[in-house]
């Protein structure tokens, strides 16, 4: 489902709508590039109602004869209020080695075809030893006040895309909100069970398994809910319906809407929007969506967004052989130490890294082994993860040594803002090591539940690909990969 914020302008106090998540966009009206800042630890939004007071007497009335709800003869009250609900999306990494063993097969009672000696043997061979990391990009709705008004399963269901409206607009200053009584760490813990049935993996089954939500974002968003109270021969029986369709949410006796217990929340999210200009020339940037660094055109600097301040960087890439068709593709370059947190051995050069990669000492034969070990790792919340970690998993493995220059600046139209930040790239290195790695002895997977990745630098660098079609082909490695795998697309 795709989610739009409903905002203003700064500079000439036109609407301003952009995607959910986007931080910068432009203004259609004044042509202002503009920036989303907040100061909140998550965002919160509502959704507007579309079932207005003077239609809830016939929704009413369709939901009595569609859920057979008897009773209701008239209408005594009518409140529309919000429900809040978890909103989380990212990039989900399951990893798993080493499939421990099941229970030997029933005792077979046929004396006149007993089972072969080798069908249990083979059986166990064949699932005792694997390892796989399952990567695809997610997202989930879930309430955060499950206790009020039923399931309310329409909010995940809705296929067209909902405008949302920040949530300290003026105009919902006096809206009855329910409170959140699911947090933010209780959500986080439903998220993650919630990917895990998501992904059909039972992690009891393996000897070691990781899982990993890259790049997640959690934010809250408040759906309609209209409540109409009404009376019959039997007493009072307060109606719910979905403040979006008017479908039938549930009919609960009595009077009152929500325990009337007076519990509100009204907090802001102080979510704001300021105009997105270059700090050293002052000249406007150009807007990225998701997009955490912009180049300035005018100045040709770089600016990475962190902490929701500007920080220049170098422009350091990898030349292109040919700048038609190039498009450079940000990466975060890590240089980083493995350390069995058992033993405490540690691993820093490419000969140490090549007695633990399955096939090291063949594929890691032509590089100095004296070499630290170097991953590179897309810095984008792409729209394929699983294109994204085979990428990596192909660079980082092979290890060689790439030469990034500092740039005056990049060729126009082919310089791809990064989306992943420095801290959610450091919760993808083990992943990508665990790939890399790709052994699954019992020694190796012992290493996996204690493996820690440290990197001693970090720095934003661009990988040049040339553009064939639906594909990106690496001028350098020789690999590929489809283009629309390596978007920094809404996720």
């Amino acid at each position: 489902m795709a989610f739009y914020i409903s905002a203003r302008c700064p500079e000439c106090g036109a609407p301003a709508r952009h995607p959910e998540g986007a931080m910068t966009f432009k203004c259609p009206f004044c042509a202002s590039v503009l920036r989303v800042k907040d100061e909140g630890t998550f965002l919160k939004y509502i959704i507007p109602a579309r079932v207005s007071r003077a239609e809830a007497p016939m929704a009413v009335k369709r939901a009595a004869l569609e859920a057979k709800v008897d009773g209701l003869h008239a209408i005594r009250k009518i409140i529309t209020f919000y429900k809040p609900f978890w909103y989380c999306k990212g990039m989900l990494f399951f990893a798993c080695a080493d499939e421990k063993i099941g229970s030997p097969p029933p005792p077979n009672t046929d004396d006149n075809n007993p089972p072969s000696p080798h069908v249990f043997t083979a059986a166990i061979r064949d699932t005792e030893r694997t390892a796989n990391v399952i990567a695809k990009t997610w997202s989930h709705t879930f309430a955060a006040n499950p206790g009020l008004a039923g399931p309310l399963r329409t909010l995940g269901i809705q296929s067209e895309v909902l405008t949302l409206e920040p949530y300290d607009s003026e105009q919902y200053k006096e809206t009855p909100v329910a409170p959140i009584t699911l947090d933010r760490a209780a959500a986080e813990k439903t998220a993650m069970s919630a990917a895990l049935n998501n992904v059909n993996m039972d992690r009891n089954r393996y000897s070691y398994s990781n899982l990993s939500f890259i790049g997640e974002k959690y934010f809250i968003i408040y759906y309609p809910v209209l409540a109409t109270v009404c009376e019959g021969p039997g007493g009072y029986t307060t109606v719910l319906l979905d403040g979006i369709n008017g479908y039938f949410i549930a009919a609960n006796p009595g009077k009152n809407i929500i325990a009337e217990s007076g519990a509100w929340e009204h907090s802001a999210s102080r979510f704001s929007i300021i105009t997105h200009r270059c700090p050293n020339c002052g000249h406007d940037l150009e807007p990225g969506g998701f997009n955490i660094v912009f180049y300035c055109r005018s100045c040709f600097s770089l600016w990475l967004l962190e902490g929701g301040d500007y920080r220049r960087i170098p422009k350091k890439a990898l030349k292109s052989k040919t700048e038609q068709r190039t498009v450079y593709i940000p990466f975060w370059r890590f240089t980083l130490e493995l350390e069995n947190g058992a033993s405490g051995e540690r691993y820093r050069t490419v000969g140490e890294l090549a007695k633990l990669v399955k096939g090291g000492d063949l594929y890691l034969r032509a590089i100095p082994p004296g070499n630290p070990i170097v991953f590179h790792l897309p810095a984008l919340t792409t729209s394929n993860a699983t294109a994204a970690l085979k990428l990596t998993a192909r660079i980082c493995g092979a290890q060689k040594e790439i030469p990034f220059d500092d740039m005056e600046e990049f060729p126009y139209g082919n310089f791809q803002g990064a989306s992943l930040t420095l801290d959610e790239a450091r919760q993808m290195l083990p992943v990508v090591a665990f790939s890399v790695i790709g052994r699954t002895d019992r020694k190796t997977v012992d290493f996996y539940n204690t493996m820690n990745v440290r990197d001693t630098s970090a720095e934003l660098v661009w990988y040049p690909f040339e553009e064939r079609g639906t594909m990106l082909i690496d001028q350098f490695l020789g690999f590929n990969i489809s283009k629309r795998g390596m978007s920094a697309e809404a996720y």
